[in-house]
């Protein structure tokens, strides 16, 4: 962990990749069992095989697993290259499309939470871009974060009023 040094000119936050990673995991078994038991369920309805089969329990396995194993590497990639930035003049995040986006503090003009199970983010309404940034709550140091927002943009900036109740609650 480095130590919180405001003077230096840009900080670098991370999602950390098992936070990110195995809550993905979950979500894509979640649409991955109904996809495939329904695919499995026609083509036995098809060939009129039985169902379900051993041998579709097997491929059923398989399939998840490698799916599993696929998601890995996918989203390493992901937690390294969507990072936030600080800096004493900008904030850097995705733009919810894997952009990474640079908006000067005074440009972000709204600040409204979103709740996906397992990820939340606050969305960040800008007049330097039409998208939103999204910004993930569930950071890496989000204390330092909440800090750093507050000593370059002000503790009367939008963000850090929406964060600072957050990083209190921990």
């Amino acid at each position: 962990m480095t130590p919180f040094s405001p003077t230096s000119e840009n900080h670098v936050f991370r999602i950390p990749f098992w936070r990110m990673y195995l809550t993905a995991v979950v979500y894509a078994q979640v649409f991955f069992v109904p996809a495939m038991w329904t695919v499995f369920y026609l083509i036995s309805r098809v060939n009129d095989d039985p169902f379900p089969s051993l041998p579709m329990a097997g491929m059923y396995v398989l399939g998840s697993l490698a799916l599993t194993l696929v998601l890995a590497p996918a989203f390493w990639v992901y937690v390294r290259r969507l990072v936030v930035k600080v800096t004493p003049e900008s904030l850097t995040c995705s733009n919810g499309l894997g952009k990474l986006v640079t908006v000067p503090w005074k440009s972000v003009v709204g600040v409204r939470p979103i709740y996906l199970p397992g990820f939340p983010y606050l969305l960040l309404r800008n007049t330097r871009t039409r998208l939103q940034l999204w910004l993930p709550l569930f950071l890496g140091r989000l204390p330092e974060f909440t800090e750093l927002v507050g000593h370059f943009a002000g503790t009367d900036h939008l963000l850090y009023q929406a964060l600072w109740p957050r990083v209190e609650q921990k």
